[in-house]
């Protein structure tokens, strides 16, 4: 999977294109079997500040249904 460089303290911002408003979580996956939740306010995702690679999952839920998304951020 590609990464993305980030720099330290960078936030995202997660839009949903049809404009609806899934419950949102994100998570920094530290190991096969281990994740920490990070934090998700606004539709704004608080990366990790670590220096490396860092794998995060957000995750949507809606009334009808999920998705999951996974990316990797390196941090510089």
């Amino acid at each position: 999977m590609k990464r993305v460089k980030i720099k330290h303290h960078t936030a995202a911002s997660i839009q949903v294109k049809d404009h609806s408003k899934p419950k949102l979580s994100a998570y920094e996956w530290v190991s096969d079997d281990q994740r920490h939740e990070l934090s998700v306010k606004n539709n704004a995702l608080t990366l990790p500040n670590e220096t490396g690679k860092h794998v995060i999952e957000i995750t949507a839920d809606w009334p009808n249904g999920n998705a999951s998304y996974t990316f990797v951020v390196e941090v510089e």
